[in-house]
């Protein structure tokens, strides 16, 4: 399953679009594919002939899962009845994990996402709320950057962290836009930010413009209504869609952003309603799917169960949810040109996994089709009882 043929988003139909070779074969070089095609062909070729094989017969070969939105550096988990409240109780034990706390946490949880086929994750934290905080955090994910998975640091700035501090929002974006921003880039911490529900449109207009500048990719929290703002602001893609408006879905389809949709919220609250996929891809918009990871919030850092819950409560087809949690993930990243799907020049992460039909991966929740993951043609995660079993 390539997911080639694209160079951005799928939309629509085309998300439907897959590009299934039966009886397939990649061939990697220094970490690069450079060849996919039918079998019978590429064994016929003389840098195939001393190639070390890899026979994944009977499984799916597929690119490997990009979780582009994750608060990778979250607080513990706590229970939802404490007295002051979940977030508040596991973001002060945040605050005060030393760096090398900081670093250990990460490097657990990341395991568990190589487990479950991610091998790219968009890392935030959010939980700080302050600034010092958060850049505590992004300064342990980059020394996480040396682990098998790719890294994204994305700064999250919540409305909760603006109030705490005081003054105007528009101020308190300005300085983080004009001062933070460009001193974490310079300094290589920063792939992207993320913008809370709860601010002024023009101060996150005024803010996103900043990480424009920057190249950096930027995500927009709505609370469902305030869906223009993000599309105005150049964001690359917009969370928080589970209350859209029929009549937003429309704007947010023709605007050029993803449709960034977190089940694995609606599935832990229990009574936070999903989100429109079936609509939103009807009406043409391009979605991403990811697992939100929050010890709080998505506890889960499993896209297999991501995938479940899209075909099962949000209507999507299976085509539909793979191309969102890999080809879309990846442009929504923006990591779209050398990640997210399996074709000539791309990084060689792709899955081996122990079924024979793709369409079998979203038809458990709780349990990992994962039989290996690799990265940059490296395996970083093998299952050997499923990789040596006929």
């Amino acid at each position: 399953m390539t997911m080639s043929g694209t160079s951005g988003f799928r939309r629509g139909s085309a998300m439907r679009e897959i590009q299934v070779i039966p009886d397939g074969a990649l061939l990697i070089v220094d970490g690069v594919i450079q060849q996919v095609g039918p079998t019978r062909r590429l064994e016929k070729l003389a840098e195939a002939r001393k190639a070390d094989v890899l026979d994944a017969s009977g499984r799916v070969v597929m690119p490997a899962f990009v979780d582009c939105f994750t608060q990778l550096m979250c607080g513990p988990p706590r229970d939802s009845s404490e007295a002051n409240g979940a977030f508040a109780g596991s973001a002060r034990a945040f605050r005060a994990w030393s760096p090398q706390r900081l670093e250990l946490e990460g490097r657990k949880r990341l395991r568990q996402f190589v487990r479950y086929g991610s091998t790219t994750v968009a890392a935030a934290c959010g939980y700080g709320l302050e600034e010092d905080v958060e850049l505590r955090a992004l300064r342990a994910l980059d020394r996480l950057r040396d682990r098998p998975i790719e890294l994204a640091p994305l700064l999250y700035t919540t409305a909760l962290a603006w109030q705490q501090k005081g003054g105007s929002a528009w101020e308190f974006l300005e300085a983080l836009g004009t001062a933070t921003l460009p001193a974490a880039h310079s300094k290589r911490l920063l792939h992207g930010v993320v913008v809370g529900e709860g601010f002024p449109d023009d101060a996150v207009e005024g803010y996103l413009a900043c990480a424009a500048r920057l190249k950096l990719v930027a995500y927009v929290e709505t609370d469902g209504e305030a869906v223009e703002p993000a599309c105005r602001a150049r964001a690359t893609a917009a969370m928080g869609l589970e209350g859209i408006a029929p009549n937003r879905v429309r704007t947010l389809a023709d605007a050029n952003l993803a449709a960034l949709l977190l089940p694995g919220r609606s599935f832990q609250c229990g009574r936070r309603p999903f989100a429109p996929a079936r609509a939103l891809i009807e009406q043409g918009a391009a979605v991403a799917l990811a697992t939100g990871f929050d010890n709080l919030a998505s506890p889960t850092a499993s896209m297999p169960m991501v995938l479940a819950l899209a075909c099962t409560q949000m209507r999507m087809t299976p085509e539909e949810a793979l191309t969102a949690a890999t080809i879309n993930a990846a442009h929504a990243l923006g990591v779209g040109a050398r990640l997210g799907s399996l074709e000539y020049g791309k990084q060689a992460d792709l899955l081996i996994m122990d079924c024979s039909d793709y369409r079998e991966i979203p038809l458990h929740f709780g349990m990992n089709p994962v039989a290996m993951a690799m990265r940059r043609g490296e395996a970083i995660f093998p299952r050997l009882e499923a990789t040596m079993e006929a």
